[in-house]
């Protein structure tokens, strides 16, 4: 289902359980004559996404693991030395 949201048109619609709901990128207006409507555009917005579901590839990407610190997780006292107080 195309629908307008603000300035541009957004989809929403239901593949194999979950609910899909995103803008489309089109802005709405009328167009230029002699192209396709932004509404036809819109439309061809929401087919290209569920073709893409439905042949498995929903275009999510694993992230790659955040690098750490070195030392991170090391008790405190490995890393620094003992301070030894000093009597006067």
């Amino acid at each position: 289902m195309i629908f307008r949201r603000g300035k541009f048109y957004g989809y929403e619609f239901e593949f194999r359980g979950p609910r899909y709901r995103a803008t489309t990128g089109v802005l709405v207006g009328k167009g230029v004559r002699g192209e396709e409507s932004p509404k036809e555009k819109a439309k061809q917005v929401e087919a290209s996404k569920r073709t893409e579901l439905a042949l498995g590839n929903p275009g999510i990407t694993k992230r790659p693991q955040a690098r750490r610190f070195p030392g991170y997780g090391q008790p405190i006292g490995v890393r620094h030395p003992r301070v030894v107080p000093v009597c006067r």
